[in-house]
């Protein structure tokens, strides 16, 4: 009889052990579908859809009412051409998006939102080496809020409360000119330029006209 009391304990433990390991794979997999959430809204407006999500922006620090009230595009640009400059990207395409969560998300106990940090670096060799030296990330902290929905997450905004991040936001706010290089009209588009060259614009500059032309052909 103890024999099969021991012999039935040990099942039981077995079977907890593997039910546990089994809802640990599946909180580790849902926790992810957040990081996949960030990394596919910025990889969309990198390849310059700018119209894939129009998201809210907030801020503890500033008053973002002029922000919000954008057009989508404008802001989404305005966002990523923040984002390049804060990790010095702006005259490379080839950087890799690296996400943070601020918190782990357990039902019935966690709170419905996740905080997301993010990182923009420079692409590497997928080397051994690379991998064991890479260096740390800096990130911008809680940039994006993340609400569960159903059985799903969404991106529930954009959370500017890093001090030097608002100050590059805030500068480019009011200093890139949108439509430098055309603008839409009610029947078209006007192209201010006759002649760009290439050699005499800054790094801004190409993103704002790159900006421009996504734009154009996303309407045509």
């Amino acid at each position: 009889m103890a024999r099969f009391v021991n012999k039935y304990s040990i099942l039981t433990t077995v079977g907890l052990l593997f039910l546990s390991f089994f809802f640990f794979i599946s909180l580790l997999g849902e926790n992810h579908k957040i990081d996949n959430q960030i990394k596919d809204y910025l990889t969309q407006i990198q390849a310059g859809n700018y119209t894939k999500l129009c998201l809210p922006i907030a801020s503890h620090q500033t008053d973002t009412q002029a922000l919000n009230e954008l057009p989508c595009q404008n802001k989404n640009f305005l966002l990523l051409i923040s984002l390049l400059e804060s990790f010095s990207l702006l005259d490379t395409s080839n950087y890799e998006i690296t996400v943070k969560r601020h918190n782990f998300w357990v039902p019935f106990i966690s709170d419905s939102r996740v905080s997301v940090g993010v990182s923009l670096s420079t692409k590497q060799d997928r080397t051994l080496t690379s991998v064991l030296t890479s260096p740390e990330h800096h990130y911008i902290d809680n940039l994006f809020s993340v609400k569960r929905e159903g059985s799903g997450w969404k991106i529930d905004a954009i959370r500017i409360n890093h001090e030097q991040f608002i100050n590059i936001v805030q500068n480019n706010q009011t200093s890139l000119d949108f439509e430098k290089f055309i603008s839409q009209t009610e029947d078209g588009f006007r192209l201010h330029h006759n002649v760009i060259k290439k050699a005499d614009m800054s790094a801004k500059e190409k993103h704002v006209l790159r900006f421009n032309l996504e734009k154009v052909a996303s309407l045509l």
